[in-house]
């Protein structure tokens, strides 16, 4: 285990990002060394979460932290309602608009931020993300809570796309 490395994993991790397999970078995705890492060392890393109260947890093609004794509030299960109904509306918005899922998958593709803002005006959309206390505007709730996490990014092309672990997530929703 790399001292660098693990320190720069649990500072992602601990401030509610995720470690993805690749990055984008460029204009497409290159490897994630973080991730590598990860993967190279993964008793390790177990071990290390679960001695200081987390989960060490693969989704997909990435890794996340979850709290082994959530209690009666925690702010995970806050972070974790607004990440799946972020990607609930953004799928519904999609089959919407008849936009084909996979756009968000690619790396030179994405979603754009007019697309967005018309997903905005959708009244059932806004009434569930006022219920869910998301009270900004969807693009500044996607920054804040997908992006801000590594969970979606937006391209070169100024086109919001899911990471790794954000793909996992949302197959997992659409299902």
């Amino acid at each position: 285990m790399r001292a660098d490395a693990s320190r720069a994993i649990y500072r992602q991790l601990i401030n509610g990002k995720v470690i993805n397999k690749n990055v984008i970078k460029d204009g497409g995705e290159v490897p994630n060394e973080l991730y590598n890492e990860i993967i190279t060392n993964d008793q390790d890393y177990i071990e290390l979460y679960t001695n200081i109260g987390y989960e060490l947890h693969p989704l997909g093609e990435g890794f996340l932290i979850r709290e082994l004794d959530l209690g009666e509030k925690s702010e995970f299960r806050d972070t974790a309602m607004k990440v799946q109904v972020l990607i609930d509306v953004i799928g519904r918005g999609l089959q919407e608009a008849s936009i084909q899922p996979e756009l968000m998958m690619l790396a030179q593709a994405g979603l754009s931020k007019d697309h967005i803002s018309r997903f905005e005006g959708n009244e059932e959309f806004k009434t569930i993300l006022k219920a869910c206390g998301m009270k900004q505007s969807l693009e500044k709730e996607i920054d804040n809570v997908l992006v801000a996490r590594n969970i979606a990014s937006y391209n070169h092309f100024d086109r919001l796309v899911f990471c790794d672990v954000g793909k996992a997530m949302f197959d997992q929703l659409m299902d």
